[in-house]
């Protein structure tokens, strides 16, 4: 009976760390300003599409933008042996979260300022504001939700690129030499990164390209000239594969 209770635990634990969407595990140690916001945008409901490490992704009714609500923790798998090391840590791992919520920041906040037309990048909210902003999302099921004291993104909703290209094939030649011009602009303007992963950071916004994820972005002060050399090439394997 008692490893039946234990199998009985683990299973609860196992549905509970693969909830859709945890409203009470979001981001919420930022700065007050007193400054009012309204957003029209948000009079419209977000469904759930999808979450990374670090944020959660809605798109709006109208297919326009998404929304990108930070993650108060990172959740993995939920596995027994990682109980001690979760308790014995907790501390740290909150120190590393916040860390890695101020970095995000900063990286999106240069791309605001400088590559807001190649993010497609509409409001950056690293500060609680003064005035509710409440917005009905849905996933599982629909709620509303007051906003205004929690860190978000609100980005131009972009078609992922390796979608974009296997939905308009007739297009492949000219989707691969905006991609490449895409780069050539942003190191241009001064930035690369390092990642430059083409399947889940970048896509387009009806035909021009945009980068999705700036997470690792940082301003670039090596050899242009070879590093667009190295990105070019990168982009015509990764088409010739898909």
């Amino acid at each position: 009976m008692k490893w039946v209770a234990l199998f009985c635990l683990g299973q609860l634990l196992l549905l509970k760390s693969h909830t859709v969407f945890d409203h009470n595990d979001l981001y919420k140690e930022i700065g007050k300003t007193e400054a009012d916001l309204s957003l029209p945008v948000l009079h419209q409901p977000f469904t759930y599409l999808g979450q990374g490490a670090q944020v959660i992704v809605f798109g709006s009714a109208d297919g326009v933008y998404v929304l990108k609500i930070f993650k108060g923790s990172h959740k993995t798998r939920f596995k027994f042996s990682r109980i001690w090391g979760q308790l014995v840590h907790k501390k740290a791992a909150r120190e590393e979260w916040r860390s890695k919520f101020t970095d995000t920041c900063r990286r999106y906040e240069m791309a605001f300022d400088h590559l807001k037309d190649e993010t497609g990048l509409v409001l950056l909210h690293f500060q609680q504001t003064a005035s509710p902003l409440p917005v009905t999302l849905i996933d599982k099921t629909a709620y509303r939700l007051d906003i205004s004291t929690l860190p978000f993104i609100l980005q131009k909703r972009a078609v992922l690129a390796p979608d974009y290209f296997r939905s308009n094939p007739e297009k492949k030649q000219l989707a691969t030499q905006a991609l490449k011009d895409f780069f050539v602009r942003r190191i241009e303007k001064g930035f690369s990164d390092p990642r430059q992963t083409l399947t889940i950071n970048y896509g387009f916004i009806e035909d021009t390209p945009v980068q999705i994820d700036v997470g690792k972005i940082e301003p670039f002060r090596g050899d242009r000239e070879e590093e667009l050399k190295k990105i070019h090439a990168r982009i015509d394997l990764w088409v010739s594969k898909l």
